[in-house]
């Protein structure tokens, strides 16, 4: 725990974290290249809202794990939660 009393998390989630960032950061600069270049390259874009996709439906499916699991919710903040959780899918869905 640090000084301010908040717990350190692994050096794993940390690593994985930052390693998660690297497929928006490689693709939207190889994005910007190709457009800078004027280079056909229309799969960088593709890709990166496939990437996008697959991150927006990991955090619907935590906000889901955290509607399921969490005490002293009451039934409408629980229901509010669960409709909410679906929501990353769905613009993700619509992005794609």
């Amino acid at each position: 725990m640090s000084s301010t009393g908040v717990q350190t998390p692994p050096s794993a989630v940390v690593w994985l974290g930052y390693g998660g960032l690297l497929p928006f950061i490689g693709l939207s600069l190889a994005t910007v290249g190709a457009n800078f270049l004027d280079a056909d390259a229309p799969w960088f874009n593709a890709a990166l809202l496939a990437y996008g996709a697959a991150i927006l439906s990991f955090v619907g499916a935590l906000h889901w794990g955290f509607a399921m699991t969490l005490r002293g919710m009451s039934d409408s903040q629980r229901t509010a939660a669960f409709v909410g959780s679906i929501v990353p899918a769905l613009v993700a869905w619509l992005a794609l």
